[in-house]
């Protein structure tokens, strides 16, 4: 271990999917934390591995865990402009909202908080049908399930 990271956080910081999934399927705890609170999740989600975070949310990695700081994987994604990690993490359950310290999707990257913004206006249209298979507890697609805060 190097700054408390198990082998699963440095597969997962380091993109290594074929290794993350050994290390899920041979019984890694997917929410072993390291020194700064953070869950192999939320490394490879502020590294930008997309693949990585679907293989650890399929290993039933929780999506709103937090660091020590108070940030989950959706802020780290949407601070680093991984777009489509973050849209990832939101579909999966993500909530939105800001972090511990105030910082809303909207402060760390502006065009994912616009999208994050879209998905809920669909949901509450009616069109919330976002192509995931995803148990986001918004039975009533209102988005009430997932805050999001702007300014």
């Amino acid at each position: 271990q190097q700054n408390g990271q198990a082998a699963l956080h440095s597969a997962s910081a380091g993109g290594h999917l074929e290794m993350v999934r050994a290390l899920l399927a041979r019984g890694a705890a997917v929410e072993q934390r390291d020194l700064a609170g953070a869950t192999p999740l939320i490394a490879t989600s502020e590294a930008g591995h997309l693949e990585v975070c679907k293989a650890l949310l399929a290993g039933k990695a929780a999506v709103n865990a937090e660091d020590g700081t108070g940030w989950r994987a959706i802020h780290h994604a949407a601070k680093g402009g991984y777009e489509e990690l973050a849209l990832a993490l939101f579909r999966a359950g993500s909530e939105a909202g800001a972090t511990r310290g105030g910082n809303t999707l909207r402060d760390l990257h502006g065009g994912i908080a616009r999208q994050v913004e879209e998905l809920i206006r669909s949901k509450q249209r009616g069109g919330g049908n976002d192509d995931d298979d995803d148990d986001d507890d918004d039975d009533d697609g209102d988005g009430a399930g997932r805050p999001f805060t702007a300014p």
